[in-house]
This record gives structure tokens, sequence and C-alpha cells, in this order.
């Protein structure tokens, strides 16, 4: 089978423009290449993606990056600079947040778990822990934090306005439960609880026990 290896491509070093926000060092650190290093489509994919992945995190969700690779060929090797372009809009905050699906709760239960507020910068992190907190009360059945508007992406507005969307559990709880051992006798214990009293989240519990081995200890 014949093969032809051709040339190789290796990194000669990066140029950077338009990052006011992120540091060439930062960007740099994403590709993790030294001079003389190969150079592959995969490792520039995977450059793109890790900007544009920190830019959004930072809030800046319209940053978009381009490429350009410079060759200076040599025999046997292609010595490449890769040229990062970078516009990256406008940073976003968090505009209006409305709350849909509250029943029994009260609004500002849901409003204290949130880390972002309005006029707050947009970070995807904030978004996700403040989902997290709201599962962790155990009033829901399902949350979601999602944008209003789903085409936001494409209009570009600098203020991002949030919609949660809640489903909520039951609030109260009960269980018993009959049992028998030779050593004991018969028992029987209920326990009951209410997760969120007059919709403010606080929880009330409650346990009663009856067993046989009880009746002997006051014989």
């Amino acid at each position: 089978f014949p093969v032809t290896i051709g040339v190789q491509r290796v990194y000669q070093g990066m140029n950077i423009s338009g990052n006011d926000h992120l540091d060439e060092q930062t960007i740099r650190s994403f590709f993790g290449k030294e001079v003389g290093d190969s150079l592959d489509r995969n490792q520039l994919v995977s450059l793109d993606q890790a900007i544009r992945e920190r830019y959004v995190q930072e809030g800046y969700l319209y940053a978009n990056v381009d490429f350009e690779l410079l060759v200076n060929p040599l025999p046997r090797k292609l010595p490449t600079t890769v040229v990062v372009k970078i516009s990256e809009g406008p940073r976003v905050k968090i505009g209006e947040i409305t709350i849909n699906g509250l029943i029994k709760t009260k609004p500002h239960v849901v409003l204290r778990e949130l880390s972002f507020s309005p006029g707050q910068w947009y970070s995807p992190d904030l978004i996700e822990a403040s989902r997290r907190h709201l599962v962790e009360l155990g009033l829901f059945r399902s949350v979601q934090i999602l944008p209003s508007d789903r085409n936001v992406v494409n209009d570009k507005v600098q203020y991002l306005d949030i919609t949660i969307d809640l489903r909520e559990s039951k609030p109260g709880t009960a269980a018993f439960g009959p049992g028998w051992s030779s050593a004991r006798g018969s028992r029987f214990g209920v326990e009951s609880a209410y997760n969120n009293l007059y919709g403010t989240g606080r929880q009330v519990f409650s346990r009663a026990g009856v067993s046989e081995d009880s009746y002997r200890d006051w014989e």
C-alpha cells in the first residue's frame, strides 16, 4: 500500500487580537502547545471551544472567534503561526426575573435561594448553583431556569430576562409501620412531616410509637 506522508505542520506561535476582556496568557493557556509541537485541526477546534466557553462564563454570550494560519514553508515542515481574532460583543447582565408555578410557596422563598439578581453580570455557573439550591429545598418536583426569550442570542440584547419554571411537590408526608419480634413483641410507629409551613419553606416533624416492650416496662 503506497503511503504519502506529506509535510508536518508545527506550531510556531500565536497572535491574538480583539481580546479586551481576557488577557493573552489566559487564552494561550487553553492551547497548551509549545513552539515546535505538532499542530492539527482538532487542537484548533478545542481551542475555539475553550475560548467561547470562557467568554460565556464571563457573560459574553455573543463572542465570536476566527482563526487564520500563517505558514512559513520549510523542507519537511510547515512552521505555522496561529492568528486568533476575537469579537467579544457586549457583556450581558441579568434583567427581570419571573417565577412561574408557585401555588403555596411564597416568592421570597425562591428569591432567597438565587445566587444572581437583576443588574448582575450573567453567569451560567450562578444559574446552575441557584437551580441546585432550589432542588435541595425539597419543595419542588422540577426546577428550570431559562432565558425568557429563547431567541435572545440572535437579538444580542444586553439585559437577559430570566424565567424560573417550578413544579411544587406535595408539602406533607406521612408514614406508618407495624412490626413484631419475639423479643419485643408488637410495635407500631407513625411519622409525619410538613415541608412548607405557611408557604415559607419551614419544616415541621412529628414521630410517635407504641410497643409491647414499653408496656412491660410499666408492669
